[in-house]
């Protein structure tokens, strides 16, 4: 087998190719996250946003009704759940935790939306 020896432009261009490869990942970690793929609770009274905090930090956040009620959303383990609410029925705390793009908490005494957005959506089922 014939060797051919490495040229200083070789060498150059190596590390050159290497370097970007770097940045580019070095990029991707430190400004992708924040991008359309990261999971995110956004909730919505009557339509409009009213907040949006991604499933990568854990919070817990009070969430006040137009009536004086209140909900209590625990963003927890990439997982958004109802801790407490002050509505009869309080079937938006019995709805459980969310984690995938396009799962839902409705509270309809308070006209409260909680969903999953962002990342990609998995395939629920399919149809043949």
């Amino acid at each position: 087998m014939k060797r051919f020896p490495l040229r200083k432009a070789d060498i150059v261009l190596i590390v050159l190719l290497i370097a970007g490869a770097l940045l580019l990942l070095a990029y991707g970690s430190f400004f992708g996250g924040e991008g359309k793929g990261q999971l995110r609770a956004c909730c919505y009274r009557d339509g409009e946003a009213v907040l949006e905090c991604p499933l990568s930090q854990e919070k817990r956040i009070v969430i006040p009704s137009g009536d004086g009620g209140e909900n209590v959303l625990v963003i927890r383990g990439g997982q958004a759940f109802v801790e407490s609410a002050d509505c009869p029925g309080q079937d938006c705390v019995h709805e459980g935790a969310i984690d995938a793009p396009g799962e839902e908490i409705i509270c309809l005494p308070h006209k409260l939306v909680i969903r999953i957005e962002g990342g990609e959506a998995a395939v629920d089922a399919v149809v043949r």
